[in-house]
């Protein structure tokens, strides 16, 4: 089992409280992929499951959670000591990732560099270049003991870095907490390899400062750029908008916010950047209470060309079924019959040890909220009902509706409009070494 999905399925807030640890200080976050976390409110520093062992119990973690927390598990888990070995190396990879990085930004300030005919440090070097603010937004040198320190296994196609004045680039799931690490030579920073990936790609830069247009941005300007996750935690703040974000890039920040405010009226942003017309080839992002306040501030009537773009239409064993307005519909003889309150796409399909994830996102009302479930989800209407009620609940955005009677073919209904999704196997974890 990989961290993540421990994360995923083990319900810290429980965990702290069974650890008898005082949560009023504590902001419990639950973020798609990468699971729970916990900030703190005093120092902001952001901790996750593991932050409340001792290393010397991280070996058998999985089967301490599954023995002794069993009651603090929102979804199955069974003991297996093969899920038990790739959980630990997993743990040991993220953190050695995570010392990484520390080291290369403690080594980039007296890292030295040729300018001509002088020799500098990096900051030097890239602030010339126009490339000064890198440094504040999170890059690190990559010196001998920060190379000698990766795992071999990453660094077998990335020998050409080694003694080659070549710095790291982290992206964020959650404040201080990185997801990958780019390498790159600092003469040469327009190509760039993977070090490592923890499932996807997050944030480049300072969550806290002004969202930036792109990652080049950050070369010049404190900030950082656009991720669904950075939302997540902005819950007592607003978010910075700089002015050379695109109309396309804020109807996605737009379309992602999760109800945080923003220091900008972004409609307003959005309605200066985008006309009217182009708006209706942006629809599909849209929710119905986004497209009533541009109603609102244009005039115009744009709420019928939304549910058009928004309607589908499926026939199952001569059923003819409608997705319109955030939720499902049945065709019977006296008109729609309502099955849900909310409406699901599913993105992709990936293997996780011998289980499959379905990923996706779940429309409900004028909210969305990203997920992964298990393939069990989708085994049976009963487990379906349960899950999603659980989503709801764990997200905050009310009760949701599901005519019971009609469950299995609301489970046909879901599987027939996600054929043709990427089916992506992921690798098997080497086993753990101290």
């Amino acid at each position: 089992m990989r961290l993540n999905s421990l994360n995923s399925k083990v319900h810290l807030p429980s965990v702290v409280s069974k650890l008898g640890i005082y949560t009023g200080d504590l902001e419990f976050v639950k973020v798609p992929v990468f699971g729970w976390f916990a900030k703190n409110k005093q120092t902001g520093v952001v901790t996750s499951l593991v932050s409340y062992f001792d290393v010397s119990h991280y070996r058998k973690l999985y089967g301490i959670i599954h023995r002794d927390f069993s009651d603090c598990i929102d979804f199955k888990m069974t003991y297996a000591e093969h899920a038990e070995k790739e959980l630990y190396s997993d743990i040991l990879k993220q953190r050695t990732m995570a010392h990484v990085l520390k080291m290369a930004q403690d080594d980039i300030p007296a890292a030295r560099a040729r300018m001509g005919e002088q020799i500098t440090t990096i900051p030097a070097y890239l602030a010339a270049k126009g490339k000064g603010q890198l440094v504040s937004n999170g890059l690190g040198f990559v010196s001998t003991r920060v190379f000698d320190a990766i795992p071999a296994s990453l660094t077998t196609h990335l020998h050409k870095y080694k003694g080659a004045k070549s710095v790291l680039l982290p992206s964020y799931c959650a404040p201080g907490v990185i997801c990958s690490l780019q390498i790159m030579r600092v003469d040469n920073m327009q190509v760039k390899d993977d070090l490592y990936l923890n499932d996807e790609y997050g944030w480049l830069g300072q969550w806290d400062k002004p969202v930036v247009s792109s990652s080049a941005c950050l070369e010049q300007l404190e900030g950082c750029t656009w991720d669904y996750k950075l939302p997540y935690w902005y819950r007592d703040s607003s978010i910075e908008l700089s002015m050379g974000l695109t109309g396309t890039q804020l109807l996605q920040i737009w379309s992602e916010q999760r109800d945080v405010r923003f220091s900008t009226d972004i409609v307003d942003l959005i309605l200066r950047k985008i006309g009217t017309e182009d708006l209706i080839t942006h629809f599909d992002r849209l929710s119905l209470p986004q497209i009533q306040t541009l109603e609102a501030r244009t005039g115009e009537k744009l709420a019928q060309k939304w549910r058009a773009s928004k309607d589908q239409q499926y026939s199952i064993n001569g059923q003819v079924y409608l997705r319109r307005d955030n939720c499902y519909h049945v065709k019977t003889s006296t008109g729609l019959e309502q099955l849900t309150n909310f409406v699901i796409e599913i993105h992709k399909i990936k293997k996780v040890e011998d289980d499959y994830v379905w990923v996706g996102t779940l429309f409900t009302g004028g909210q969305s909220i990203a997920f992964e479930m298990g393939d069990r989800v989708f085994s049976s209407g009963y487990l379906f009902s349960q899950g999603i009620r659980r989503m709801f609940l764990d997200n905050g955005v009310g009760i949701p509706f599901i005519n019971e009677p009609r469950a299995r073919q609301l489970l046909m209904l879901i599987q027939l409009s996600s054929q043709g999704v990427t089916i992506q196997k992921e690798p098997i974890a080497k086993e753990a070494t101290e």
